[in-house]
């Protein structure tokens, strides 16, 4: 019996899932622009505390997204559609070749 309500929870769940995804989707079509602020926390084994960048980010439909860090270290990533460039003093950590 638990087998059963197992199985049909698993595919309730996965349609309700497909549901929300579709919805998802066909929300964000119709969005053009958005931005905003980020403050994002790392662990790094080898650093005693955690490490905490900010920056702001942009997304244009037609000129894709730019994710800007300002703190600790000031850095830039574009992703314009297929392609995507990096600067600042980190690009050895950003991937900067079109896909």
């Amino acid at each position: 019996m638990h087998r059963y309500l197992f199985i049909i929870t698993i595919l309730v769940c996965t349609s309700l899932q497909a549901s929300v995804v579709n919805q998802l989707q066909q929300h964000s079509a119709k969005i053009a622009s958005v931005s905003g602020t980020f403050e994002q926390t790392r662990k790094i084994a080898v650093l005693p505390l955690p490490l905490t960048s900010n920056g702001h980010f942009s997304y244009h439909r037609d000129q894709g997204l730019i994710w800007e860090t300002l703190h600790p270290v000031k850095n830039t990533l574009k992703l314009p559609g297929e392609s995507s460039t990096c600067r600042g003093s980190v690009q050895k950590n950003c991937f900067s070749q079109s896909r």
